[in-house]
């Protein structure tokens, strides 16, 4: 910053020891060969009013008459390209080097919020690389692997409590000791027992499946009826709970279930990071394209016929 300061005054000096030359050879009368005599000198004070009155409108003066007076006034001539540069519509005439320009870099162009929002909602943190934001690609992403590293974690091992729980249901539940026991209900009862699945879904909530699916063995455990189908019940009724072996295998079953709950529970972590990750990245980059987008540059201000070197500010949003 220091020496951007001194950089902006040693210009600035440079300018105004040039304009007071360029001016003191507008002010000065000119001897030209040719020209002298009251003629010349009348010739002479018209050509600087003429210099003089371009300067002022911003007009380059007329070409042709003699050559001489093009050369008589260098500085003049470069004034008067300063000057037509701040004349011109919506000119700045700011000094280049000093300008931040979008083409060179500084100034970073406008970015798509459709091709941000598209990226986040496919793979999480997409968007946020896209839009340059690293830091909360890498948290979205983080997420993402996360909830599908528990996802994978929590239904492996649903998986093999289940394998337990049927093994261990396999092991101490029997089918005959279950119909037998509808049996002794039927006839205890005084009904037909000609068809014991028909009395079965007629006299209770539920019925055993005819194949070992997940229905199967769940209502083997969850439900009394099925109480008298496990190898240690005493009492052989349909409807008593007084089987350990049941009760362990209740919770063996509530153990597995919990671990599936805990997948569920990440695959939904991993659809709000998506709709999160892509809203984030559409409004982050909206933002940006929002932004305050700052260039700061010199110029010359023509104050009373005088150019002035201003420190330009130019702000967009």
């Amino acid at each position: 910053m220091k020496r951007f300061f001194v950089l902006m005054n040693t210009l600035t000096l440079a300018f105004s020891v040039a304009n007071s030359l360029g001016q003191e050879t507008l002010n000065a009368p000119l001897e030209i060969p040719g020209l002298r005599g009251a003629g010349g000198c009348h010739g002479l004070t018209g050509a600087q009013d003429n210099l003089r009155e371009s300067i002022r409108t911003g007009e380059h003066p007329p070409q042709g008459g003699n050559t001489k007076d093009d050369f008589a006034y260098p500085l003049a001539d470069i004034r008067y390209e300063l000057q037509t540069e701040i004349n011109r519509p919506q000119s700045n005439a700011a000094l280049p080097s000093f300008i931040l320009q979008e083409a060179a870099g500084i100034v970073p162009p406008k970015r798509s919020v459709k091709k941000a929002f598209l990226f986040s909602a496919v793979i999480p943190g997409t968007g946020e690389l896209y839009n340059r934001s690293y830091l909360s690609a890498l948290a979205f992403l983080g997420v993402e692997v996360g909830a599908w590293v528990l996802y994978a974690k929590h239904t492996n091992r649903g998986n093999e409590l289940t394998d337990e729980f049927e093994l261990y249901a396999n092991a101490h539940w029997s089918e005959e000791r279950y119909w037998a026991s509808i049996a002794e209900d039927c006839a205890a009862s005084g009904g037909s027992c000609g068809d014991l699945k028909s009395y079965e879904r007629d006299s209770f909530s539920h019925f055993l499946p005819d194949t070992k699916n997940q229905t199967y063995y769940e209502n083997i455990g969850k439900y009394d009826q099925f109480n008298a189908g496990w190898d240690d019940s005493q009492s052989g009724d349909a409807r008593q709970r007084d089987s350990a072996n049941r009760e362990s295998y209740t919770f063996m079953r509530l153990d597995a279930n919990k671990q599936f709950k805990n997948a569920t529970r990440a695959t939904t972590v991993v659809l709000f990071n998506h709709v999160l990750s892509a809203f984030h990245a559409a409004y982050t980059t909206h933002r940006f394209n929002q932004q305050v987008q700052t260039s700061v540059g010199m110029r010359m201000e023509n104050r009373n016929d005088e150019l002035v070197p201003t420190l330009s500010v130019n702000m967009a949003w």
